[in-house]
């Protein structure tokens, strides 16, 4: 797109020059998240993430995940969330957790359909912060499941669809960092639902 600026712009209109600076930009977005993605996983290999634990109001937080994420709904798309405890002011890393439930909504409207919805829930229980989120998209194959966390990988029924396959790779290092777990349960064309339980801190 640059060179094809720098060769046309005296011939092209305002529109034309618009639409390959977008690509230029979108492209440039794409490459700094993935080498952020690559930059995250080599300091998780290298132990050099270190937690920094905060008190939070997580219902407050989630909301705020759910809004920022806007931006990548489809059309018709919504995320409902709901807190499903009392208890809303822990004590945990708020960066890690946020980094952790943007990946999995972003997922769940990739991988959903327009008009479709994601259902993200929180509670506190037992000094444990447990977060879930549901979407009714292409859903994962049983064969695949084992797999989804490992870098680069991809679900055959996901291939066609843009991605680098690290973002489930670096939700799973993120949660072994906080010492949670993470399971998944899905059904190929009916949906994924993800839940991660996270120990808060003291």
């Amino acid at each position: 797109s640059a060179q094809l600026i720098k060769r046309y712009s005296k011939k092209w209109g305002e529109d034309e020059i618009n639409e390959h600076h977008s690509v230029i930009n979108e492209s440039v977005k794409n490459i700094t998240a993935l080498m952020d993605d690559v930059l995250l996983i080599s300091k998780s290999e290298e132990g050099k993430i270190k937690l920094q634990p905060e008190e939070i109001n997580i219902e407050e937080v989630l909301k705020g995940l759910a809004a920022s994420i806007k931006p990548l709904l489809k059309r018709g798309q919504k995320i409902n969330y709901k807190n499903n405890s009392g208890n809303k002011l822990i004590n945990i890393d708020k960066k890690i957790v946020s980094q952790i439930i943007s990946n999995l909504l972003s997922n769940a409207i990739k991988y959903s359909a327009e008009g479709s919805e994601v259902k993200l829930l929180s509670s506190v229980q037992e000094g444990k912060l447990l977060v879930s989120v549901k979407d009714y998209g292409i859903g994962i194959a049983k064969k695949d499941l084992p797999f989804i966390f490992d870098p680069f990988f991809r679900t055959q029924n996901a291939i066609h669809m843009e991605g680098t396959g690290l973002g489930l790779n670096i939700v799973k290092r993120m949660i072994d960092v906080l010492n949670g777990t993470i399971s998944v349960n899905s059904e190929i064309n009916k949906g994924t639902s993800f839940e991660v339980v996270i120990p808060l801190i003291k």
